[in-house]
């Protein structure tokens, strides 16, 4: 078996360190991918520092907005060898179950993450993209327009599908949609509503931001902590894409959404329970939604329109050696907008 070097969080740990691990067998459908580029999302460092207490399998390699070019693949693999795959969060389902008969995947109850899952046939653990390689089922690997650089397209593989998905289910062409939050999530979502077709208002904390959503395709903006704004804006929203991962006012920003409005949640708060008011929800019938990744379908749909509009992440490239540092950026919220980790591992003392 041909071994791999990589990044891995051991036990007790929250950094990484050298590790090296031995590639499991290519299975009919897999792929095996030379990493290129791995985007570093806040979901890394949760797992690094294990903030959700969820159980994992250490040594744990992180890393699942990864783009690199596919160096061998299975006789069932829908890749060859030289194109030029990205992979995400989700790299697997049952495929029998009620979620997968309606193409969702993500949403499968014995769905495979790429670093804290299993392999359904071989029962070995699943490596993440702070890696030399990985090996993956194509099935869930999607073709990078040529037009997208490796780079801008790392964060999309995550960020992308994650604000994708909501717009597209939750809303239509024409419709207005708040965004709330400007980071690595909102700067992505602004960018596909407006390239979707959906009038965009940026919601933020500060006016600073105001002239950069603008750049990214809102046609107006609501600053959160503006009382008669706030106030002004009531009642104009059909729909609220909340992205951001910390506390929020979920009252205020509900008082926002007309008859039918929903309230779509991708952010993940540091409360395990969000206070809703049900006056609100039953006197102009609205809903609070949860929406995770996208579909294999809507991944297709989200890289085409990226590469036909030029929707791009906003990075900071960092070598891959330097993983730790940019866990810590993305700690201190210093990433303007995604950090993306550059392959040197092979070239490196490790």
């Amino acid at each position: 078996m041909a071994a791999v070097k990589s990044l891995a969080c051991m036990k007790g740990e929250s950094r990484v360190v050298p590790y090296t691990y031995n590639l499991r067998k290519l299975c009919d459908y897999d792929v095996l991918v030379d990493i290129s580029h791995c985007g570093v999302c806040h979901s890394d460092v949760h797992a690094v520092d294990n903030d959700w207490k969820m159980p994992q399998r250490r040594p744990m390699v992180p890393g699942h907005e990864i783009v690199g070019i596919v160096k061998r693949a299975g006789p069932k693999a829908i890749w060859k060898v030289g194109d030029r795959v990205g992979v995400g969060p989700n790299v697997g389902s049952c495929l029998k179950c009620g979620a997968c008969d309606k193409g969702e995947t993500q949403y499968c109850s014995k769905g495979v993450d790429v670093y804290h899952g299993v392999h359904p046939e071989t029962q070995e653990k699943c490596y993440g993209g702070f890696a030399e390689s990985i090996m993956v089922d194509s099935r869930w690997a999607y073709l990078i327009p040529p037009s997208l650089p490796s780079s801008t397209a790392a964060p999309l593989l995550c960020a992308g599908a994650t604000v994708y998905s909501p717009i597209k289910r939750y809303s239509k062409p024409g419709d207005r949609i708040g965004i709330v939050g400007i980071g690595g999530l909102g700067h992505l979502a602004i960018q596909y509503g407006a390239a979707m077709g959906r009038k965009v208002t940026a919601i933020s904390t500060s006016d600073d931001k105001k002239p950069f959503a603008e750049k990214l395709g809102a046609t107006s903006f609501l600053n959160s902590k503006d009382a008669d704004q706030m106030k002004a804006a009531r009642g104009s929203l059909d729909m609220i894409l909340i992205t951001i991962s910390a506390s929020f006012p979920m009252g205020a920003y509900m008082s926002l959404l007309t008859f039918d409005g929903k309230v779509a949640l991708v952010g993940l708060p540091p409360e395990k329970e969000i206070k809703v008011n049900p006056f609100q929800l039953l006197f102009k019938r609205l809903a609070v939604v949860g929406s995770a990744l996208a579909s294999p379908e809507e991944y297709k749909e989200m890289l085409e329109i990226a590469a036909t509009h030029k929707i791009e992440a906003l990075i900071t490239e960092l070598p891959m050696t330097e993983a730790n540092t940019a866990l810590q950026r993305v700690r201190e919220g210093k990433p303007r907008f995604r950090d993306v980790l550059v392959q040197n591992l092979g070239t490196s003392k490790l």
